[in-house]
């Protein structure tokens, strides 16, 4: 009798032991998964660009032959390369202005900018933004490429 009590309990730790060990493995997958799904939402939601930006540049001060009159109004694309080149979205007609200047981007929520090493810089409200360093710019800001100065509205 004592035998078959010995036999049976080794039996019952087997079982559990092995119920243990799938639980485990269970719950791992269903982690992963759920990581895979989160994962997969964040990613389609950062690679969705909308249609139209909510954003304009209202040209503040012209500097000497740009072509852009004060009181001026521009309307944004989601991405808006800046600079003196005409492949770019805003061209710009300023000496102090870089061929590749800087590029505007609409991320959903914010306005970001990033100077594209331009000689003469970029401000945002007198305030120099790092070559290469996306900044974030908020509605009612002043902008600054060379003699231009342009304010963001939505």
């Amino acid at each position: 009798m004592n035998l078959n009590v010995d036999t049976l309990w080794y039996i019952v730790l087997f079982v559990l032991k092995w119920a243990f060990i799938a639980l485990v493995y269970f719950v791992l997958w269903m982690l992963l998964k759920a990581v895979w799904r989160e994962m997969g939402q964040r990613l389609s939601v950062e690679v969705r660009q909308p249609a139209a930006a909510p954003g304009r540049l209202r040209v503040l001060q012209n500097g000497g032959g740009s072509g852009l009159n004060s009181g001026m109004v521009i309307p944004l694309q989601p991405e808006t390369s800046v600079g003196a080149n005409r492949a770019n979205d805003l061209v710009i007609h300023d000496p102090y202005v870089s061929r590749q200047h800087a590029r505007l981007r609409w991320d959903g929520l914010n306005w970001w900018i990033r100077d594209l090493g331009s000689r003469n810089g970029t401000f945002i409200n007198e305030q120099r933004c790092p070559a290469h360093h996306e900044l974030r710019v908020p509605f009612g800001a002043r902008l600054r490429m060379g003699d231009e100065v342009f304010e963001l509205l939505e």
